[in-house]
């Protein structure tokens, strides 16, 4: 089992929680990226089916990554990450007043420096894999050892999504912003 591909597997994971989410509510994305946009003195006009089409990229990248040997599917998570990462940043950086980032479509995932940190993360772990070159993938980590990559991979990113919305909902209780 190779180590940079649990990260990945993570990130796989998250891809299809946060690409159905916006299936099926693209409104807390749409938001997110109007107010964005508007605090980088942008005028952009987004609709629920740009997210919804991010949101089938999402999975498809998702289950690319899951199912296949595809390096494609290491680089494109690691494209999407990295474009979050900027998201995270960019919201941040203008102070825009999020509730939510929208990666899960829901108004408990405030963006956070632990968003920059994860996304970052999984963006360096997903363009490792994409580039080794020694013949490992994340789809045979997450087959190995009789699917215990898959069960590490997905307990750790249900850990994760818990994690995010447990610190965050605390630190939005304790009046912290």
């Amino acid at each position: 089992m190779r180590s940079i591909d649990v990260p990945v597997l993570i990130g796989a994971w998250l891809l299809l929680g946060s690409g159905a989410a916006k299936l099926v509510r693209p409104t807390s994305t749409v938001r997110a990226l109007r107010i964005v946009a508007g605090g980088l003195r942008r005028s952009v006009e987004v609709r629920g089916s740009a997210v919804r089409v991010l949101g089938v990229i999402e999975l498809l990248v998702g289950l690319a990554v899951l199912t296949s040997s595809w390096s494609g599917g290491s680089w494109a998570e690691s494209a999407l990450y990295g474009g979050f990462t900027v998201f995270v940043l960019a919201a941040l950086a203008t102070g825009a007043p999020l509730q939510s980032c929208g990666c899960f479509g829901s108004s408990d995932t405030a963006p956070s420096l632990l968003h920059v940190a994860l996304n970052s993360a999984i963006a360096a772990s997903a363009l490792g894999a994409a580039t080794d070159t020694r013949g490992g993938t994340p789809h045979r980590t997450l087959l190995a050892h009789h699917g215990l990559g898959a069960l590490i991979s997905l307990v750790c990113a249900i850990g994760i999504v818990t994690l995010l919305r447990g610190a965050l909902g605390a630190r939005r209780d304790s009046g912290v912003s």
